[in-house]
């Protein structure tokens, strides 16, 4: 999860449709009708919407990080049931794998970390140890409060997530042939390979903690753990 700033609308999203669009679902959440996208030419909204989120989601969804595949998500942040009103606001929508929107499904959003106003690296980090997402060490109690709830709402501690990092620092140092999810899960995992291969290739390593490569919290924190411990 990290820091994104937010692109335009695309064009469809003026305001009398947003408006138009807003009045049906409120309708239809009086009537405890199902959600479904309007279209535009045929065209459901969510994809004209997806094309553009994904520029400023540098291709990656919003809270898990993993790179976006063409079936890509829309995530309201604000609930659509519990906030009819803000179904297609453009500062409520974020791209999100399918996991991490069925984990929060429809549950409060408040005082969860939003990604265009809040920096995400100033709240969390990925534990070098064990690589699981955790709220940052040292910060105040409201800031963890909120950095724990973030992680339980998008489930963002999850096995498949660590099994992801595993395999995203196999498939970087072994390159084509990475071993299986179930060779690299196996215990106990030895991930202190991965400091060497980061101390051995820090400039490569280095240029995978920018944003817009995948799991670029997760890098980051190793890298400025591993800075840390050897300037101590």
């Amino acid at each position: 999860m990290i820091k994104l700033s937010r692109g335009e609308k695309p064009t469809i999203w003026t305001d009398d449709n947003i408006q138009r669009w807003t009045e049906n679902w409120q309708k239809r959440v009086a009537k405890k009708t199902d959600w479904s996208w309007p279209q535009v030419n045929k065209q459901p909204i969510n994809h004209v919407a997806t094309e553009e989120m994904a520029k400023w989601h540098h291709h990656k969804y919003a809270f898990c990080e993993r790179q976006a595949p063409g079936d890509l998500q829309i995530e309201h942040f604000k609930s659509k049931q519990h906030y009819p009103q803000d179904a297609f606001a453009w500062v409520n929508l974020f791209l999100s794998c399918a996991t991490c929107n069925q984990t929060k499904g429809e549950r409060e959003h408040e005082p969860c970390l939003k990604p265009d106003n809040d920096d995400p690296t100033a709240y969390l980090w990925v534990n070098p140890i064990s690589l699981k997402i955790e709220a940052k060490p040292g910060i105040s109690a409201t800031a963890q409060e909120r950095a724990n709830y973030t992680i339980a709402l998008y489930g963002l501690d999850r096995p498949e997530l660590r099994n992801a990092y595993l395999l995203y620092w196999r498939t970087v140092a072994l390159h084509d042939d990475p071993p299986s999810i179930q060779e690299l899960t196996r215990p106990p995992v030895d991930i202190g390979w991965i400091a060497q291969f980061i101390l051995d290739n820090f400039p490569e390593i280095k240029r995978r903690a920018q944003p817009t490569e995948e799991y670029s919290l997760m890098v980051s924190s190793l890298i400025d753990y591993i800075i840390s411990a050897s300037s101590s």
